[in-house]
Order: structure tokens, then C-alpha cells, then sequence
């Protein structure tokens, strides 16, 4: 089973990923957080395999956000989410440490596709 923790600053965003993901059968989302200090916390107290990221956080920049996971839990791949396709933010993502970096409008496989290649 592969653990996810969920980090968006939008409620509705998290429930449709993770009943998304609860669908899937081999995923469980083990937590959520809508902001970077409960992302931190969470990821410290869960353990996650996979954490999908929004790179638009209230608290802090998830980008930044990205660093501070992988320091802390290089176990952890990171996959981040944003509602700016531009390959500027996918490149950012990517060197902070991201695993993989999903517009926002990504369609529902190509979601659950992520998190499993980078579990």
C-alpha cells in the first residue's frame, strides 16, 4: 500500500484526490495539511511514501517547502502540484527536489500514475 499525505490549502481539492485515491486500492492517504507547518508536522508524524505538494501554500512557498521535505525525509518523493502549467514552476519543483511536478488539471490517471511511479 503505498501512504500519501496531501498538502493543498483548498478542502475541496484534497477531499476529490483523495477519494481519487482511496479508489485506487493499492494508495491510502495516511494525512492532509493545507498549509507548510502542517505539511512538516505531518510528514514527521506519518511517515508518508509519496506527499502531493501544492506549490501555492497560505503559510510559505511549497517550492521552498520541497527542500525542507527531502532534507528531513529523503525516503519521501515528493510530487507537486500547481495550477500554473508553465515549465518555469516544473523546473523550480524539480530542482528543489521534487520527484514529479502535475498541473492542477491533470486528469485523475495521470495523478494516480504519478504517485505510483514515484513511490
Amino acid at each position: 500500500m503505498i501512504r500519501v499525505l496531501l498538502v493543498d490549502d483548498h478542502a475541496i481539492l484534497r477531499q476529490g484526490v483523495r477519494e481519487l485515491l482511496a479508489a485506487a486500492g493499492d494508495v491510502e492517504v495516511v494525512g492532509e495539511a493545507g498549509t507548510a507547518g502542517e505539511a512538516i508536522a505531518a510528514a514527521q508524524t506519518l511517515r508518508p511514501d509519496v506527499v502531493l505538494l501544492d506549490v501555492a501554500l497560505p503559510d510559505r512557498n511549497g517550492i521552498e517547502v520541497i527542500g525542507d521535505l527531502r532534507a528531513a525525509h529523503p525516503g519521501t518523493a515528493v510530487v507537486a502540484l500547481s495550477m500554473y502549467p508553465e515549465a518555469q514552476y516544473a523546473v523550480s519543483a524539480v530542482r528543489a527536489g521534487a520527484a514529479g511536478y502535475l498541473p492542477k488539471a491533470s486528469d485523475s490517471s495521470e495523478v494516480l500514475a504519478a504517485v505510483r511511479q514515484v513511490a
